[in-house]
């Protein structure tokens, strides 16, 4: 494979287009592997021709929104995946929906968006399965003809006549529709902090975002990936089409819960690059070594979607592999910062530097640049980066402004280039006036051995206005006199939260990221009705 092929910058290049050369060029290379499914590059493409012939033949064209039900959990795993490649072929535009999303929010999405076209399991059969559904039985209210969970106007085709669909006579001869400048998938930001906002990329930001990723950590054709959780889960999607973009394979596996599970994942599928949020991280980490296992034969460990802290970073390199990559990233722009295994961890926010083709600053609330090393609001842009969020004025206003997107963070670059994360803009405490960082004291709490997961939170309170509340994820019973004395050695007192509250788990979305507003809406009224929560 050529650096021209993989240039995310290339011109003139659809998804489809680059998955054809690999099909042509390589057809027996694994694109996909795992214990329920295995197909090679030939074959997917077969598939694909077949998907897009049939779903032309059911009447989807090039501008129409395919809503894409991704529920292949029953017949054939792999499904969904020709169907996906199968609209981008028609230059369909693919609203995919995936298990974890809600009914409700799927039906709002295909209203909003004007989805032309249902594909789900049963669609349109009468008794037909809700979407998400799964085996419960569940019936979609007025199922019927109009398609399972279909919203008006929405015409059902039903997935499972796709099911390992082998080419038939007929299938082939569907029109190309894959223009690069076409608009390809709607995808969705993580919901953290509320609803979804949508962003639409065209075929040639798709590609180029996730070239560009895989190729600043190294990923080559040769290699087989784990992904933080399989297909067809929205992180699943999004690591299984990365993989696709360069020829590689996707392991389309769970993630497994210990060091011997990852080490039999490595063996039986060849698992040679490993994409993990810290979370998961931390629980390989805190299982037992296997007698005799040293380093895995890992090319590389990319570590993503919420803070890790200097102690883990290390820890990963000497029980792992050295090969530890941690990304900081968002949905809108991909990679931001990379911290590349030949760079030292620090206790400091260190995410690395800007990768390839991305640039990054940090500006005041006037959105003037500041001198290097001196914390404000960051602010990235990239070639394939959108402009906007759909139907979402307000929030595009917020995140997009004269070319640059505005994650929301705040943090430094030094004049080395050097990415330093101070937290969330939306996530600050202010307590009496004093602004406190949630991640600064996460950090400090995560380097206790008794504390498995931490987060810390605002609290409304009427005359500070908030105060913070650690919640922690103890391994033993607690001695809270001892953590509250190893915070104190570290913690500024102003700072030190006045509250410690136990929790059977800190609630995450599929990437990693705390749900605060969760930890809230739970936890609040009760810390309020007492002075201490234990």
């Amino acid at each position: 494979m050529t650096q021209a092929l993989l240039n995310p910058m290339q011109a003139g290049r659809s998804v489809v287009a680059v998955l054809e050369q690999f099909a042509q060029g390589r057809p027996e290379a694994p694109a996909v592997v795992g214990p329920a499914c295995e197909i090679g590059y030939g074959e997917l493409w077969r598939r694909v021709e077949s998907a897009a012939a049939r779903l032309y033949r059911s009447g989807v064209r090039a501008g129409d929104c395919a809503a894409l039900a991704m529920d292949s959990s029953e017949g054939d795993p792999l499904r969904d995946l020709p169907l996906l490649y199968g609209l981008a072929w028609l230059g369909a535009i693919v609203l995919p929906l995936s298990p974890d999303m809600r009914e409700l929010n799927r039906q709002r999405m295909m209203s909003q968006l004007g989805a032309r076209w249902f594909i789900a399991p049963g669609a349109g059969a009468p008794g037909a399965l809700a979407p998400g559904a799964g085996t419960t039985g569940a019936l979609a209210p007025g199922a019927g003809t109009t398609g399972a969970g279909a919203p008006p106007g929405a015409s059902p085709i039903d997935s499972t006549e796709f099911d390992a669909a082998p080419a038939r006579a007929g299938d082939a001869g569907a029109p190309r529709g894959d223009d690069p400048e076409r608009p390809l998938l709607y995808a969705f930001t993580s919901g953290t902090t509320g609803m979804p906002k949508i962003c639409l990329a065209t075929q040639r930001q798709f590609l180029a975002s996730r070239v560009a990723t895989t190729l600043d950590v190294g990923l080559e054709a040769c290699d087989r990936k784990l992904a933080p959780s399989p297909w067809p889960s929205r992180v699943g999607v999004r690591y299984l089409c990365r993989m696709l973009a360069i020829g590689g394979a996707f392991v389309n596996a769970d993630f497994p819960e210990s060091l011997a599970g990852l080490a039999a994942l490595v063996r039986d599928f060849g698992v040679s690059y490993v994409s993990a949020s810290p979370m998961q991280m931390r629980r390989l980490l805190a299982s037992d070594t296997p007698e005799g296992l040293g380093p895995l034969p890992l090319r590389g460990i990319n570590i993503g979607g919420a803070f890790i802290s200097e102690a883990d970073i290390r820890a990963c390199r000497q029980r792992i592999t050295p090969n530890v990559h941690v990304m900081y990233a968002s949905n809108e722009t991909g990679v931001m910062a990379h911290l590349a295994p030949q760079d030292e961890p620090d206790e400091r926010g260190k995410v690395g530097r800007a990768p390839p083709f991305v640039e990054g600053q940090v500006v005041d609330q006037q959105d003037r640049a500041l001198p290097p090393g001196e914390t404000g609001r960051l602010r990235f842009r990239a070639p394939w980066a959108p402009s906007a969020y759909v139907d979402n004025p307000e929030a595009s206003a917020l995140h997009f402004r004269d070319g640059w997107f505005y994650p929301g963070d705040l943090g430094s670059i030094d004049a080395q280039g050097v990415v330093r994360l101070a937290g969330r803009a939306d996530e600050v405490i202010n307590f009496s006036g004093l602004k406190i960082m949630p991640s600064e004291i996460e950090a400090i709490l995560l380097a206790h051995p008794d504390v498995a997961d931490a987060a810390v939170a605002g609290i409304p309170e009427r005359l500070a206005g908030e105060f913070p509340v650690a919640f922690v994820v103890l391994r033993r019973s607690p001695d809270w006199e001892a953590l509250r004395r190893f915070c104190d050695e570290r913690i500024d007192s102003t700072r030190m939260p006045s509250i410690m509250v136990s929790v059977p788990g800190i609630p995450r979305n599929e990437s990693g990221k705390i749900l605060r507003e969760r930890l809230r809406s739970e936890y609040t009224d009760r810390i309020l009705a007492h002075t201490r929560v234990r």
